[in-house]
């Protein structure tokens, strides 16, 4: 566990993000999370795209919990069903 951290750490140090061009689906675990915490303008610099925020009343290491589930899922599959109905840019 030791070398995993510190094989994570080094790997966030060299670890230059690039700019992703489209809309980002966000969920923000809001409990335990201070309002002011992470402001969503910290993802302007790599985003050019819409970012859609959907708040989940959890911790962030219960996103995956049937309750949290329940909201995340709802969002996600209207997200899909509409890239269903986009006609492909190719």
């Amino acid at each position: 566990m030791v070398d995993n951290f510190a094989g994570q750490a080094r790997l966030m140090r060299h670890y230059t993000p690039r700019t992703f061009h489209g809309p980002v689906l966000f969920f923000t675990a809001t409990e335990g999370r201070p309002a002011d915490a992470f402001p969503r303008s910290l993802w302007d610099p790599y985003l050019t795209g819409p970012l859609h925020n959907t708040d989940v009343a959890c911790a962030h290491a219960q996103l995956m919990s049937p309750d949290a589930r329940a909201v995340v899922g709802p969002v996600l599959a209207t997200a899909l069903a509409a890239l269903e109905r986009t006609p492909s840019a190719t």
